[in-house]
């Protein structure tokens, strides 16, 4: 190896490059979001996760972590930033920017994307990501990788590696987005949208210090075009059960003065009906919600099944559920052959159980 060849990895052109520029293009950022809660605006949990990663990814690329943060009455969040992993929060706090408007907030992460020019910015899979990531993304001529469920660097490439889902989670493919050994100026920006649930949740570090700026943009030239009016009532579509990833099952068993409450549970799941056939005779569910060697096999995390007896016929489908949950009075139920937590109870019971721990 020669001594240009060991510059250039090292990041020693022989010039020295200006103290702006180095600290500006070095630096890996994550755009936070806010919720409404009881005490007022909250970070996300994402966001909490994001910001492990991107400290992960800092220490491994030898790079700064800088958050931002838009919205209105934020409050103290900007220390807790600080807390989660940032060495420096952009806040950017008014009321323009109340619900993420979209005009309003892609000014201002373009503002700030273009005076820093990051290396890498992680948002949150949602509006943030869906929505806003893209317009940057063509407006600075970036690359952007939607739905990451991974980011894994390359110590001796420093390329980034981002894996997501394709075709319904069948599989996961994976993309490399190469970048700079110095993160220099002329580096296009790499972004990346996470889903939730996908790294850890650091725990907050009160003692750690970090820089706060106030982000002062004029917004009276891109008002919202878009205006968040309140909330809507919203239907989940459902899955087939195939792909259903938590499901609650229904049999003869329940009771009909149960059913209400099942389907309750559910929906505070987010898990999808299904039953056995005699769930079908009892008008509850329809053929395409049948569960076993007549109707479908499944697949999900969490298999809950109240009520039903758990024939041959229908326990064949269940192979491959990785977690099988059963309530059913009878101890000698077969479904209790299938399960790996079983509880000899009234459903109806355990669901008033239930109800009052959700």
């Amino acid at each position: 190896m020669d001594l240009d060849h060991l510059q250039a990895l090292l990041g020693d052109t022989g010039e020295a490059a200006p103290t702006e520029a180095i600290e500006s293009t070095r630096d890996i950022w994550v755009i936070g979001e806010a919720a409404e809660g009881e005490g007022g605006a909250q970070l996300t949990p994402l966001t909490a996760q994001l910001l492990g990663k991107a400290r992960e990814l800092a220490s491994d690329l030898g790079a700064y972590v800088r958050a931002a943060l838009l919205g209105h009455r934020l409050g103290g969040l900007s220390d807790e930033l600080v807390a989660l992993g940032a060495d420096v929060t952009h806040l950017a706090d008014a009321p323009e920017l109340k619900g993420l408007a979209l005009e309003p907030a892609l000014h201002v992460l373009a503002t700030l994307f273009e005076e820093f020019r990051p290396a890498v910015a992680l948002f949150p899979a949602g509006r943030l990501g869906d929505q806003i990531a893209p317009r940057l993304a063509q407006r600075l001529g970036g690359t952007l990788t939607t739905q990451c469920l991974a980011l894994q660097p390359d110590l001796a490439t420093r390329a980034i590696t981002a894996a997501y889902a394709v075709y319904d989670g069948e599989y996961y493919e994976g993309r490399t987005i190469v970048a700079e050994a110095e993160f220099g100026p002329d580096t296009a920006i790499q972004m990346f949208s996470v889903l939730p649930n996908v790294f850890h949740t650091p725990d907050p570090d009160r003692y750690r210090s970090g820089t706060v700026e106030p982000v002062a943009s004029d917004l009276s030239g891109c008002p919202a075009r878009v205006k968040v009016v309140g909330p809507v009532e919203y239907q989940r579509p459902t899955l087939p059960i195939s792909k259903a990833r938590q499901i609650v099952a229904l049999g003869h068993d329940l009771g009909d003065e149960n059913l209400a409450a099942a389907r309750e549970l559910a929906a505070r799941l987010g898990a999808e009906i299904a039953g056995d056939r005699t769930a079908v005779a009892a008008g509850w569910i329809d053929s395409e919600q049948v569960v076993g060697l007549m109707g479908y096999d499944v697949a999900p995390d969490l298999y809950l099944a109240l009520g039903v007896r758990g024939s041959t016929e229908h326990n064949v489908g269940l192979e491959k559920a990785r977690f099988v949950a059963a309530v059913h009075p009878d101890p000698a139920a077969p479904i209790f052959s299938a399960a790996d937590l079983g509880l000899v109870a009234e459903p109806g019971e355990v669901l008033r159980r239930l109800k009052d721990l959700f």
